[in-house]
């Protein structure tokens, strides 16, 4: 069981996306405004703090309805993910830096971090507010 099986979100990447829109074929009367987004290209603009405490949440959510694997290392989870987002090292160059804002980039938790925090704003935010208004692919 993977722990991306257990978010229900919506948002798919935007080039496929894109590019079945372009193949279809339409005709409109009504204005139409098509807006994407892609939790990839979100990295940079992640607030660490708020990112930590979202994923956190999600974890105890999962946790306490019973959805993570039996014997799941959770609070090791938890400390692991602190410790990564905050403590991401990078080169560029010949120079080193303490990556001080966004997700870890080049860290394998980077993708599945943007995700959960993309997806748990998507239920939590965007579809209470806007589901009858939205189409999805």
């Amino acid at each position: 069981m993977h722990l991306i099986d257990q978010l229900k979100f919506f948002v798919k990447p935007t080039l496929p996306t894109l590019t079945l829109i372009l193949s279809l074929t339409l005709t409109l009367t009504l204005t139409l405004k098509l807006f994407t987004t892609d939790a990839n290209e979100m990295y940079n603009n992640i607030d660490t703090t708020h990112a930590i405490s979202v994923l956190l949440t999600w974890l105890d959510q999962l946790n306490s309805l019973h959805e993570l694997p039996h014997n799941f290392p959770l609070e090791a989870v938890k400390e692991a993910m602190r410790l990564v987002m905050r403590n991401n090292l990078f080169e560029w160059r010949d120079l080193c830096f303490l990556q001080l804002l966004g997700t870890a980039m080049g860290t394998s938790a980077a993708v599945m971090w943007a995700m959960i925090y993309y997806a748990t704003h998507e239920n939590n935010v965007i579809l209470p507010k806007y589901r009858s208004q939205l189409l999805y692919f």
